[in-house]
């Protein structure tokens, strides 16, 4: 829980977190106030009573601002305008003395308040402005204290974005704090690893990974016992029995829930009732008792309210909404859907308004209301193309592209259409031009001029046709761009369902057969030439299960849709390199902030293509491969030390290889240019423009 600190670990982390300069002048403040220390602490209540007596006791400043900044983060959920007004006395501390430190330590804590009230884009900007400050401390702060500050914001950078259903990247931000954490000695150590457990636990339950996320709420608990945080055991046995309701194993839910009970009722804080009521809730709603179920909700939804958990409150308002439509009150459960509804939109939760929107349609049909059923059908479906992958926009864009397409076969047609008629017309004059100058032979100062008209007549439409001529050139080779353009995102899309496909569908059907053949195996009884024979197929078994995984990573790797270009060129160098006898040198500039997804495809398949150019024909040891960015312009160079050919040599440079580089370089509008000498290498250099991701 972000904000979460015990009664004496609050003393000793402040003492631990501030600049090693001032370590003298720490430890005789702590003899000062070792009264604050001769009593263990528990809960919220004696965590903000001992912040309280150490802001008042001391004459440090720094000690002062950071008491302020933990204050305004502990009375977060529970006293807003007590929290705003510590935050403030703190950011005044700091501004005075200027100190990254302190700022790191007022950032982070603000992050807090504001992830509590809702704002989880807000609270990642905010912790990103405390790495900054943070890092700039570095050199005045002890290493220790250090990388636990870093685990600190990393694990509340986790939170928001498990909040914000980017579950990749907040695995990736609690695994990088956890072992930050294992690296130091810091007094607060294991209790932070509990935490961060927990952390782990409900981002694998919202990920619909609950025996994963049993296994993670049952690691913490060994933790909040030894640290004896009554607050966090509550939160930690009601997860427990949320995990367990979610594996259909009701009776050790409740069993869970009967030990969370009387700690939740000691404690009485709005959060823990939040989780406890709501979890509660949820065991009545999987007895179909919808009374007690909405009375247990409506209890969460109150303490959500209090204290501003706007996701709890979207959660709670539709699980009694779901009580009532489950009564058959469909038109109260509207109302409470309605108010979910609003709050949603009004923090941009897209997946909780999708599930709302699905929810809102089944209600309205039930209440025979068929058209805004459809309607709220129709915004679900919209929601959840954008979250699942193919977005609206690229919806949109991919029908546009259709529609240009189809409006230049138009044009050409009406141009050609235009050039006919002309033509006819100026058949026409030319015989009545003709007609006229034979019947007015008397008349030879005016045929004559007659004639001149005719000339210029025919100019013009010599010039006219060469424009036409020109136009429609124009746009057949802007349809053609077109067409490449949507050939190349199909070719694309096909690889990746493809090797998904592959992995999911063939890998998981031949590792079935191999587990399969593994148990025949130690049930039969085989003469030792048939366990050779047999040996043997299980080892081609294997092969192909490698082999598919490798055809499945080549066709759309997964280090490129996750990680970007710059990893996803690394890791296939080093695999190519270590498949054959060739030594791959990579180098990369300005790929810190990644390209659009669609062009970081395009460059990697070029490269791809062009390394697989290089082991066919060019007998190379040694490959350079260079990608660089600056500003809009990308710079693709891969050079070898291989035999080299002859650039008008046709198997090579009109080879399907290389035809393919050019319809991507094409896509890209780029220029290639290829350099090779017999016996010295080869040097392909691509330069092209791109567009800002």
């Amino acid at each position: 829980m972000l904000g979460t600190i015990c009664g004496e670990g609050v003393i000793l982390n402040i003492f631990f977190q501030l600049p090693v300069m001032g370590r003298f002048c720490q430890i005789l403040y702590l003899m000062l106030c070792s009264v604050f220390l001769q009593t263990e602490l528990n809960g919220q209540d004696k965590t903000i009573d001992s912040l309280l007596k150490l802001s008042a006791s001391t004459n440090s400043d720094s000690i002062k601002a950071i008491c302020y900044a933990e204050l305004g983060s502990n009375y977060s959920g529970y006293d807003t305008n007590k929290a705003l007004q510590y935050f403030s006395q703190a950011k005044e501390i700091a501004t005075s003395l200027n100190s990254p430190y302190l700022w790191a330590q007022y950032y982070l804590c603000l992050a807090t308040y504001v992830h509590d009230r809702g704002y989880y884009d807000r609270s990642l900007n905010l912790t990103d402005t405390a790495l900054v400050f943070l890092e700039r401390s570095e050199k005045t702060t002890d290493p220790n204290t250090f990388r636990f500050q870093q685990a600190e914001l990393l694990t509340t950078q986790g939170i928001i974005y498990t909040a914000l259903s980017k579950f990749d990247l907040g695995l990736q931000k609690l695994q990088h704090a956890l072992r930050l954490l294992e690296q130091t000695t810091h007094p607060l150590k294991f209790q932070r690893i509990g935490t961060i457990y927990t952390d782990l636990s409900a981002l694998f339950f919202l990920t619909q990974d609950y025996q994963k996320g049993l296994e993670y709420d049952l690691k913490s608990l060994p933790y909040y016992l030894e640290a004896d945080d009554l607050e966090m055991l509550g939160y930690a046995y009601t997860y427990v029995a949320a995990d367990y309701m979610r594996l259909d194993k009701q009776d050790s839910a409740k069993k869970y829930l009967d030990i969370a009970e009387p700690l939740v009722k000691k404690l009485n804080k709005n959060l823990v009732n939040i989780e406890f009521y709501g979890k509660l809730a949820e065991y009545y709603e999987y007895k179909n008792d919808w009374k007690t179920t909405r009375k247990y909700y409506e209890l969460a939804y109150e303490n959500a309210r209090q204290v501003n958990q706007v996701y709890n409150e979207i959660e709670y308002l539709r699980g009694i909404g779901n009580c009532l439509y489950n009564e058959s009150k469909f038109k109260e459960a509207d109302i409470y859907y309605q108010r979910a509804k609003r709050l949603a939109e009004e923090r941009h939760l897209e997946g909780t308004q999708r599930d709302l929107y699905f929810t809102i349609s089944r209600n309205y049909h039930h209440m025979g209301e068929y058209k805004k059923a459809s309607d709220y059908m129709l915004y679900y479906t919209q929601i959840n193309d954008s979250i699942v992958g193919l977005t609206l926009k690229e919806k949109i864009a991919e029908m546009d592209e259709q529609f240009q397409s189809e409006k230049k076969e138009q044009e050409i047609l009406q141009l050609q259409k235009e050039k006919q008629l002309q033509q006819l017309s100026i058949r026409q004059k030319s015989t009545l031009n003709y007609i006229l100058f034979g019947g007015l032979a008397a008349l030879l100062i005016i045929g004559f001029l007659l004639y001149l008209n005719f000339r210029h007549k025919q100019l013009l439409s010599k010039q006219t046709e060469q424009l036409h001529a020109r136009r429609i050139k124009e746009l057949e080779q802007e349809k053609q761009l077109i067409s490449m353009n949507s050939l190349l995102k199909g070719q694309e899309e096909e690889r990746g369902r493809l090797a998904k496909d592959l992995h999911d569908g063939l890998g998981g059907m031949l590792s079935g057969v191999k587990l399969s053949l593994g148990a025949m195996k130690g049930n039969l009884i085989l003469t030792e030439d048939n366990a050779r024979l047999f040996s043997k197929a299980l080892n081609q078994l294997d092969n192909s299960i490698s082999e598919m995984r490798r055809v499945a990573h080549n066709m759309m790797p997964e280090a490129l849709l996750r990680l970007g270009l710059m990893q996803a060129v690394q890791d296939y160098c080093e695999g190519l390199s270590e498949s054959q006898s060739l030594t791959i040198n990579c180098q990369f500039h300005g790929l810190d902030k990644r390209l659009d997804a669609a062009t970081e495809v395009v460059v990697y398949r070029i490269v791809q293509e062009l390394l697989n150019n290089v082991v066919k024909h060019s007998q190379a040891t040694q490959v350079l491969v260079q990608i660089m960015r600056h500003e809009n312009n990308l710079n693709i160079t891969v050079e070898d030390n291989g035999k080299g050919f002859s650039v008008d040599e046709a198997s090579y440079v009109k080879g399907a290889g290389l035809s393919n580089i050019r319809t991507r370089v094409d896509y890209l509008k780029g220029q290639l240019d290829i350099q090779s000498t017999l016996g010295k290498g080869t040097s392909i250099h691509i330069d092209c423009v791109i567009e800002n991701s």
